[in-house]
């Protein structure tokens, strides 16, 4: 799905990796946030099977992909 980003929680990772001292480094260019909380913007056919629709609102631990800090980010349905 794609998500506008409402709100991000910025967590202990985030900090780590912002000191370059967590235990993985994130490939760059990152843009870190994995938190996150707004409104689906798109949905792919994997979300649409499992419910989700355009408007909803959402929240997502969106540790593979992280973008929370942005506008929009890309969360997987799991």
């Amino acid at each position: 799905v794609l998500i506008e980003v409402h709100y991000c929680a910025l967590n202990g990772p985030d900090i780590l990796q912002i000191r370059n001292s967590y235990t993985s480094t994130p490939q760059l260019p990152a843009i870190l946030g994995y938190e996150v909380s707004g409104k689906i913007l798109e949905v792919g056919e994997e979300a649409k099977a499992k419910g989700f629709r355009v408007g909803d609102k959402i929240v997502a631990l969106n540790k593979k992909k992280c973008g929370g800090l942005a506008e929009k980010c890309v969360a997987d349905i799991t």
